[in-house]
């Protein structure tokens, strides 16, 4: 008998008793084998961020034991292995499932015969496995599995099955019996909903939690400039797979205290190619250290693999064409997705399948990393085709939102465009893929444009969102060093620019007047005096003189240079038909003469002005335009005509509280600066001629007598004899409301608006007027 029988012997035997019994006889000796730990170990430089909710939701349902099989969908990049092996090493989880953690990383081509047969070995013991050689798929990868299978029916283990790139690959890995837990990890959504009963989907890191893993790998270089660490998480939009090798990067820039060499690295990832190619050092890295490059290129690569009759070709063209939209945070839709690449619903479900873009709600988003990666894949022509595409997508667009402002309304109205957040968003996207067409000196000009319309239309009067975000959002981009000077010429000049609710004769109107001139210069203006001919330079010339006629009116009281501008504004408005602005030209000027002493020549302007307030159904310039009007009155000394136009001017401000939308800060505000300038007019007028002031402010008095006031001739005659102007406004005209009751107060105040206004001319108004905010929401 040879001496080695009773071992052969002794083998066979324990492979016969695989997954029947927890203890394994080797030869004649009996032995409890240590549980298989697969898993590599986590990483001792370094701790995951960010994760501690999701790693409690992972371990709450594996300890639970139902589903028995969990999958973890994160997008390229993110950390699923790192995530995968903290979950293993748990001590925890490890106590839950004492009979081992089984380890297998898949990948893109992955050997599963041999990751099985690994297993099986852990399992079993080498000096068991290979004695089943008689069997005639011995060796096969269903043998390994049916051999795998057994070992766990009845153990408690963990199986954690990471990077699965296909479904046959991941069924190959369930193999664990009722006590069994598997975890299984992919970056395709459609993939980890057929492996598992419970998916958990992890994003991006955010921006503190982005900061936090940077300072881990380089802590000097996050103290020594907080500002662009924040800029190099943002670029990498809080990609773990980037930001590993980036902290590793400047770790070593930071390593001989020189922050001449931090400096000069920073500067360096400033070139997106060099941050594809860094790769995690071996010690940080828990399986094979990889680029980012190679990370989205597998993916890329992958494309039409699995993604039924759609091939490959195609699928990768479509990504790379949207690879040129706007990334994070925005979003874009199936049209605009279609318009661009010619995608269909089904190649953009595919896309979404392989993890290069992501469905979020009806829209779709592409990870800014990957957008910049893809783009490598087109050349230059292409790429201004392709954002060529999308300009005529957003002005299209643009167009239909304004045609559904003019059929809802005419004039005025119209301007509310810029309140909707739908207009803007459109807007800012036209802008940006002008932009990034090669149309610079267009985009210039169109950018100003938009920007100082929504200036004029509320943002010199009270602080607007839309100027403030459309700043916001441009100082954030990656563009040109001029544009972003531009940016800041325009961020000083809403700075120092005194509002209307502020003594317009102070502040620096020299740099207002400055910033400007450079801004003209910037777009491309004609010089003073000529006309340019494109729609949006002409406009924006228009609109620039309007704010130099203002610089020499207030701040040199230069009345001759700011005539010239404001005649400059006419000539540009004129010529587009823009009637809107051109009344409130006439306004502005007229306004700046009679305060120059020449109403005479204010009164031709300020009939041309009410005309087209008239047509363009604005009470808020016609308020203005009869206002000046009673000044002019009063300056001939006929006080019935300035009593006359006064109150119109008083009644017009009234009427813009509840036209064409109900009370908010600017109108109501509106109103109380209208009857406030009356009133300090009355009081000017009474220091000059006591008995006409007296009979104005009765006659004004008398217009509202159907608001009930009572105020006797003497209490007005008080109030003017004080110079009370304050004092005498509820005496004569109807109450405001303070801006800050507005929000518990402003339906009813609306209904007593609309009351006084019916008693007053017996006027219909509807009976619901939509808020600004109102028509926000229902315009988006």
């Amino acid at each position: 008998m040879p001496p080695d029988f009773d071992n052969r012997l002794g083998r066979v035997g324990s492979l016969n008793q695989i997954g029947h019994a927890d203890k394994v006889i080797i030869g004649r000796e009996e032995a409890t084998p240590a549980p298989p730990m697969m898993a590599p170990s986590t990483p001792e430089n370094y701790s995951l961020v960010g994760r501690d909710e999701v790693i409690r939701e992972i371990k709450a349902a594996l300890i639970a034991g139902a589903p028995r099989a969990i999958a973890i969908q994160l997008a390229m990049g993110i950390g699923k292995t790192a995530l995968a092996c903290l979950l293993a090493n748990d001590v925890e989880l490890q106590k839950r499932f004492p009979d081992g953690v089984l380890w297998a990383n898949l990948g893109k081509a992955p050997d599963v015969r041999g990751e099985l047969r690994e297993w099986a070995l852990e399992l079993c013991g080498a000096d068991t496995v290979d004695t089943d050689a008689a069997n005639e798929d011995f060796g096969t990868e269903a043998y390994w599995k049916r051999v795998v299978t057994k070992a766990l029916a009845r153990k408690r283990a963990l199986l954690v099955v990471d990077d699965v790139w296909s479904l046959e690959n991941g069924l190959a890995f369930k193999v664990g019996g009722n006590a069994c837990a598997s975890l299984f990890t992919t970056r395709f959504p459609k993939l980890a909903h057929k492996l598992s009963g419970k998916v958990i989907t992890l994003g991006m890191l955010g921006s503190a939690d982005g900061m936090a893993l940077l300072q881990q790998f380089s802590p000097e270089a996050v103290a020594a400039d907080p500002v662009a660490a924040r800029q190099l998480v943002k670029r990498v939009d809080g990609l773990p797979q980037a930001l590993i090798p980036i902290g590793c990067f400047l770790r070593d820039a930071s390593s001989t205290g020189q922050n001449r060499l931090l400096r000069e690295a920073i500067e360096t990832l400033e070139n997106v190619e060099l941050v594809f190619d860094l790769q995690q050092p071996p010690e940080y890295a828990v399986d094979l250290p990889r680029s980012l490059r190679s990370v989205i290129e597998a993916s890329y690569q992958w494309l039409g693999s699995s993604q039924g009759s759609l091939g490959g070709d195609l699928l990768r063209d479509a990504v790379a064409s949207l690879s040129i939209l706007r990334p994070n945070p925005s979003m874009f839709s199936e049209a605009l997705a279609t318009h661009i690449s010619g995608a269909t619903s089904e190649t953009l479900n595919a896309l979404c399948d392989s993890g290069l873009i992501e469905a979020r709600g009806e829209c779709y988003t592409m990870h800014r990393t990957f957008a910049e990666y893809l783009r490598g894949k087109i050349g230059q022509e292409r790429v201004r085709e392709l954002h060529l595409r999308a300009t005529a997508f957003y002005r299209e667009r643009l167009n239909e939102l304004e045609e559904e402002y003019q059929q809802e309304d005419s004039g005025y109205g119209q301007w509310y465009r810029y309140e909707n957040r739908a207009w803007g968003d459109a807007k800012d996207d036209w802008l940006y893929h002008l932009g990034r067409a090669g149309e610079f000196k267009t985009v210039v000009t169109a950018f100003l444009r938009a920007w100082f319309d929504g200036f004029w239309w509320w943002g010199c009067f009270l602080e607007f969102h839309f100027c403030d975000q459309l700043l916001l959002e441009w100082q954030q981009r990656d563009i040109r060093p001029e544009s972003r000077e531009g940016l800041r010429l325009l961020t000083r000049f809403k700075e120092v620019y005194p509002k209307e609710t502020e003594d317009r004769h102070a502040g620096n109107w020299d740099e207002v007047s400055s910033i400007l001139v450079e801004l003209r210069r910037r777009a491309g203006l004609a010089d003073e005096g000529s006309m340019p001919t494109r729609g949006d330079a002409r406009h924006l010339h228009g609109m620039t003189s309007i704010f130099l006629a203002e610089a020499r009116r207030f701040g040199a009281r230069d009345y001759v240079g700011a005539e010239a501008f404001y005649r400059d504004a006419l000539d540009q408005f004129i010529a587009k038909n823009d009637d809107w602005d051109t009344a409130w030209v006439y306004y502005h000027l007229a306004d700046m003469l009679v305060e120059a002493g020449r109403p005479a020549d204010a009164q031709s302007l300020c009939q041309l002005g009410l005309q087209l307030g008239v047509s363009e159904d604005d009470p808020e310039v016609q308020a203005n335009l009869w206002r000046v009007l009673g000044d002019i009155a009063v300056a001939a000394q006929d006080h019935a005509a300035a009593a006359q136009a006064w109150g119109s001017a008083v009644e017009h401000a009234y009427r813009f509280q509840v036209e064409p939308i109900a009370p908010d800060p600017y109108t109501i505000r509106f109103y109380a600066q209208v009857v406030e300038q009356v009133c300090k007019r009355l009081v000017c007028l009474h220091d000059k001629t006591t008995d006409a002031a007296l009979t104005l402010a009765v006659a004004l008095r008398d217009g509202w007598h159907c608001s009930g006031r009572d105020a006797a001739p003497a209490q007005i005659e008080a109030q003017l004899q004080a110079a009370d102007s304050a004092a005498l406004m509820p005496l004569l005209f109807p109450a405001t409301l303070p801006a800050e009751q507005l929000g518990p107060q402003g339906a009813a105040y609306a209904g007593e608006v609309r009351a006084q206004l019916a008693a007053l001319h017996a006027v219909d108004l509807p009976e619901h007027i939509l808020t600004r905010s109102e028509s926000k929401a229902a315009a988006g």
